[in-house]
């Protein structure tokens, strides 16, 4: 785990703060984890001091950089795995998911897809299939409601990320459009349907620094 590692030392004391509330080590150390990468990934993008950077919480809990403003960053984490998005004056979002064997994907999936992503699922040709099918269409959804900032209080089937493949343009009347597209995770899989991860980001640059869809 980072915790352990060269990057620990660019944790702020809020963070590690945060990460005690966790019941569970493993939460912690991962918690952790992905902090620490997110401040290795900033310095090294930005070429300033990974200790240098803080962040404020959105109105739904989306964390946000206040210096630099105009770089866009978001964290995801899944068992093993951490996922960091960086982009330049535009929002970011990323989400990345372990196949969860206890999951009934076709009980959930209704409340959380459109009719066509619903499709998908429920008529893939193998159950093999529509695992994977949910969890690239739930990861999508999750990295759009993240650029967003709203998470889940937005209705998940509100939001259209189109097919499992490809970029896809989102748009909703309440807030501004972004394109999501799937992760590419070879060397992970192996060849099994054990994770699934999307990136999106918003078509339009941040206004004065920030922007956090229409209003």
């Amino acid at each position: 785990m980072v915790e352990a590692g060269t990057y620990a030392a660019l944790l702020s004391d809020d963070e590690r703060a945060a990460a005690q509330k966790y019941r569970f080590s493993i939460d912690r150390e991962r918690t952790l984890a992905a902090r620490a990468l997110a401040r290795f990934v900033l310095q090294e993008e930005t070429g300033l001091d990974g200790r240098s950077f803080s962040f404020r919480l959105g109105p739904f809990g989306k964390p946000y950089l206040v210096h630099p403003q105009a770089v866009g960053i978001n964290v995801s984490h899944s068992g093993d795995y951490v996922a960091v998005a960086l982009e330049w004056e535009r929002e970011v979002g990323v989400d990345i998911e372990e196949d969860n064997p206890r999951v009934n994907v076709f009980e959930v999936a209704p409340t959380v897809f459109t009719p066509l992503e619903l499709e998908f699922v429920l008529g893939a040709a193998s159950p093999f299939e529509a695992r994977s099918n949910f969890y690239r269409l739930w990861t999508r959804k999750e990295a759009v409601l993240k650029v967003w900032g709203t998470g889940l209080t937005l209705d998940a089937r509100e939001v259209s990320v189109g097919s499992p493949h490809g970029a896809v343009k989102v748009t909703h009347p309440k807030q501004s459009a972004c394109w999501v597209e799937d992760l590419e995770l070879t060397g992970i899989n192996a060849g099994h349907a054990s994770l699934a991860g999307a990136v999106a980001w918003n078509e339009n640059p941040m206004v004065e620094g920030r922007s956090h869809g229409c209003h």
